[in-house]
């Protein structure tokens, strides 16, 4: 085999691993900054919120899609054993001391007694959390992966959504001031 036969048959795996690599490094450093909106739009945006009605993890209380209407609300679905949704919540924690918005959620895949047990630990930043064991309402809502975050509007439209952990910057950059054009 010629040198350069040789040459090519060890250097292009390693060039096209230097590429992906690179790649997804790009595009996690856009996901760390907020900013993956675009990869997994939703054709719900402008639509009416899917309908739903759950039990809440508080027992004897339930969640529904009338529940959204009247003000602005952010629907997050979230769980207990996902990592970026423990990463998220102190930014939720904040978020629901500091906007004029409801927050809601959505416990994705997870027992009502470990949800509590785990907003008991963290804090809980929502009105009522909606237990959606089966993932009903998550498939309905598209929900690719949680932590997802949808926003909206006082007619129970869904104006955005946001897929990953919600980041300061996108809270401040985007979140808040829709949330403020929403509540005019």
């Amino acid at each position: 085999m010629s040198t350069r036969l040789r040459f090519a048959t060890y250097a292009l795996p390693l060039v096209a691993f230097a590429f992906l690599a690179a790649l997804f490094a790009w595009r996690l450093g856009l996901a760390e900054r907020g900013m993956t909106p675009d990869l997994l739009p939703s054709p719900l945006i402008g639509r009416t919120v899917p309908t739903f009605d759950l039990e809440t993890i508080e027992e004897g209380k339930r969640l529904t899609s009338q529940d959204l209407k009247g003000k602005v609300s952010l629907v997050v679905f979230f769980a207990s054993w996902c990592p970026e949704c423990q990463i998220e919540h102190p930014q939720l924690i904040e978020l629901g001391k500091r906007s004029d918005m409801t927050l809601y959620g959505m416990a994705y895949k997870d027992p009502s007694q470990k949800m509590a047990q785990w907003l008991a630990q963290r804090g809980n930043p929502y009105v009522a959390v909606g237990q959606d064991t089966g993932r009903r309402v998550a498939m309905d809502f598209g929900v690719y992966a949680v932590p997802e975050s949808y926003l909206i509007d006082k007619t129970g439209t869904i104006r955005l959504k946001h897929t990953g952990a919600l980041t300061a910057d996108f809270i401040d950059g985007e979140l808040l001031p829709l949330v403020a054009e929403l509540n005019r």
